[in-house]
């Protein structure tokens, strides 16, 4: 700065702001890869300037507006403001550029490279529907909690095959046992239903496929018939907290994934609580429901300590099941 000279300011959303210890606007910009210069001003966003305040690096010139309950009204900030924030601080303290779109974070380190995103927040006790889960190929959930602590989920749309080839079977003959359904049928896979003095004991989804009644309107249903046909064998995931556990070659070995169905929409805390029991017992977790044409969907989810490495080691799964739409 040339003797005489004033100090170097920054602006935000009409907001003021004095660059401290005689930086100038490209140095600001430069070192903290934040905002724009116009005219030998330098304008952030609402993120950038408290990012730039929490760092001491510039001051309001209103000194009311250096306390962030004066700062953020002035600034027109809206609700969630403060949880944004929180990853936006991540993020920078990762050395990335970052931009918003849409209420999503993109990132990149250097300028010649393409934005990489989304990475979307969410609260831990909002609900998520499955067709915004299954909307993006691939995605970064970052989940803030009370402590303002960020868990990040990585995201992805899948279209799985197992290998087993069982298809759609022939409508057996359905008895009922004294309210429970079986079928003394030999044409039925011997992975399905349990046996008991010759008899086979069958769940509701295998009878139901089975005679070929089932119910268009239940997505449970719809997505044990849609596994089934797609060449796994498909047995209960209760003990997993999961609707199923599915098995991409044999029963004989461990079941790969669970899988959990979304009727609509889902808290997140449950699904971050089905991704950790799925991690624990080495199998990933697969959600199903309902995409936007009405036919049954997947994604992925896995919890990630660093989801900013490249994605193929990201997604490291050494499954039998092949995913058609991975990259």
């Amino acid at each position: 700065m040339q003797k005489g000279s004033g100090p170097h300011r920054a602006l935000c959303d009409g907001v003021s702001f004095i660059i401290e210890d005689g930086k100038g606007p490209s140095h600001i910009q430069s070192r903290y890869r934040v905002g724009r210069i116009i005219s030998g001003t330098l304008h952030l966003n609402p993120y950038e300037a408290v990012y730039l305040l929490e760092k001491k690096r510039i001051s309001a010139e209103n000194p009311l507006l250096n306390r962030l309950e004066n700062l953020l009204p002035a600034m027109k900030t809206d609700d969630g403001f403060i949880d944004r924030f929180y990853l936006f601080q991540q993020l920078k303290s990762r050395g990335f550029v970052v931009k918003m779109e849409g209420g999503d974070m993109f990132y990149r380190k250097d300028s010649k490279e393409a934005f990489q995103g989304p990475v979307r927040l969410v609260r831990e006790d909002v609900k998520v529907s499955f067709s915004k889960l299954f909307g993006n190929p691939r995605c970064i959930y970052a989940a803030i909690d009370d402590d303002h602590d960020l868990t990040y989920f990585m995201v992805e749309s899948a279209d799985p095959h197992g290998t087993i080839g069982t298809g759609i079977l022939p409508k057996v003959r359905i008895i009922d046992l004294q309210g429970q359904a079986a079928t003394t049928d030999q044409e039925v896979p011997g992975w399905m239903g349990t046996q008991l003095s010759g008899i086979r004991l069958l769940n509701v989804f295998e009878a139901a496929l089975l005679s070929g009644k089932v119910s268009d309107g239940n997505p449970v249903m719809q997505a044990f018939v849609d596994l089934v046909s797609r060449g796994f064998i498909v047995r209960t995931g209760f003990k997993y907290g999961a609707n199923f556990r599915i098995y991409g070659k044999s029963i004989s070995q461990h079941a790969e994934f669970l899988v959990h169905v979304i009727d609509g929409t889902e808290e997140w805390y449950k699904i971050s609580r089905a991704v950790r029991v799925a991690q624990g017992v080495r199998k990933e977790m697969i959600f199903a429901g309902y995409s936007c044409e009405g036919k049954i969907g997947y994604v992925r989810i896995i919890r990630v300590r660093d989801p900013f490495l490249h994605q193929d080691h990201i997604w490291d799964s050494k499954s039998s099941i092949v995913y058609e739409n991975s990259e």
